[in-house]
């Protein structure tokens, strides 16, 4: 069986993939802001960011959620 503080830290903890998702966001963003061209695809990459973020913020939320529901406090 695993121990209590295994379990909250691995559900606490963003994985690899998300740091680099978050990254990757980071950098668009950053290169969208220095560039300062409105294109076509400068607009796609904004949907893609958006899309990108909405999928952590939902499976954020959906961690939140389990460890609540398991009775863990949060900071």
């Amino acid at each position: 069986m695993k121990d209590i503080k295994r379990i909250k830290q691995q559900e606490s903890q963003l994985n690899p993939a998300e740091v680099a998702d978050l990254g990757w966001i980071i950098e668009e963003l950053t290169n969208i802001k220095e560039s300062a061209v409105v294109s076509e695809d400068g607009l796609l990459k904004l949907e893609n960011i958006i899309t990108n973020f909405i999928n952590i913020k939902r499976t954020y939320a959906q961690r939140v959620i389990k460890l609540l529901k398991q009775g863990h406090m949060l900071d």
